[in-house]
């Protein structure tokens, strides 16, 4: 089993974290921008597809958080065991023992990841769909929420070097770069 990063190489793996995570929305806003113009110009679904708060949420998350989470899970059990981002940042997700991931490990990585995400949406979604009336309180609690979660997974990855999903899925960001 690896040992922790000390809170040196913590902190500098943490801030590479984020530069590869910045990169890899720049791969989610261009499959956005593709989804867009696919509906824009090829394929324009039936409204109705969209109408209502729970069908809208489900249909986000099959067009967008769900491939999401597939681009990150095959990329991290891949041979390159990294999205693009961690690849340019010089990074890779590895095992506690220091191997590659299987797919299932991957998976259940970044769905501890994108379970903040999710909540997000289902927030935004309930405010834009919902702007006209009188909003629930669990609304409200579910977007505080989930902006607190990512200020404690932005925390304790400068701190450990890890987060809650790393720990659940026995994962580590492991650098190619940097040296203990």
């Amino acid at each position: 089993m690896t040992s922790p990063p000390d809170r040196d190489r913590a902190r500098r793996l943490a801030t590479s974290r984020l530069l590869a995570f910045a990169i890899d929305w720049l791969v989610i806003i261009t499959y956005g921008v593709l989804l867009f113009l696919i509906q824009q110009y090829v394929y324009t679904p039936d409204p109705d597809l969209f109408v209502g708060v729970w069908r809208a949420q489900g249909m986000y998350f099959c067009l967008i958080t769900l491939p999401v989470i597939l681009y990150f899970t095959i990329c991290e059990c891949s041979s390159m065991q990294a999205s693009l981002g961690k690849l340019a940042m010089g990074l890779k997700v590895v095992g506690v023992t220091g191997g590659r991931i299987d797919f299932g490990r991957a998976l259940g990585r970044n769905l501890g990841k994108f379970f903040t995400w999710e909540l997000g949406h289902l927030a935004v979604n309930h405010f834009v769909q919902l702007s006209d009336q009188d909003l629930p309180l669990w609304v409200f609690v579910v977007s505080g929420l989930a902006q607190l979660i990512v200020v404690l997974f932005v925390i304790q990855v400068y701190l450990s070097g890890r987060t809650v999903y790393d720990y659940l899925a026995d994962t580590w960001v492991d650098s190619r770069r940097l040296q203990s």
